[in-house]
Order: C-alpha cells, then sequence, then structure tokens
C-alpha cells in the first residue's frame, strides 16, 4: 500500500459546512446554529465554515454564504 502522509489536508469546500459536496443555506443555518451554541461544528466543518479566512466561525460566515448562493458575491474564502 502507500504511505499515509499524515500532513495531508482534509479536502473541504469552503462554504460546505455539513460536508455534502454543494453549498446551500443548511450550511449558513448551520453556522447559525454553531454560534447559537445548539450544535458543536467538527475541526473540519469549521475549517469549511470559516468562509472570509480570519480563523473565527461567527454569524459573518454566514451571511457570506446567503451572499454567495444569491449570487451576490462570486467565491468564498
Amino acid at each position: 500500500g502507500t504511505p499515509f502522509d499524515a500532513s495531508a489536508e482534509p479536502a473541504f469546500i469552503k462554504g460546505d459546512v455539513n460536508v455534502d459536496g454543494t453549498v446551500e443555506i443548511c450550511d449558513a443555518t448551520m453556522i447559525q446554529e454553531h454560534v447559537a451554541e445548539r450544535i458543536i461544528l467538527t475541526e473540519e466543518q469549521k475549517k469549511a465554515a470559516d468562509t472570509n479566512g480570519n480563523g473565527v466561525v461567527d454569524i459573518t460566515d454566514a451571511t457570506l454564504i446567503q451572499k454567495y448562493i444569491a449570487e451576490l458575491i462570486d467565491f468564498l474564502g
């Protein structure tokens, strides 16, 4: 077999918080639930949720997903 590369980052799509392969309104909702401390995101989900790349998952990230879905902005990250 091939050797395991412990330094490899897991693949994720910026904004795809539920890791289903698409960026949808439910991803923004998951961020809102996380901010309200109703759910806990995994480390991979937090990386995907940090849509402005500032190292913090907050309501701004949810708003950016909403703008992306509405095609008001072209990309996340």
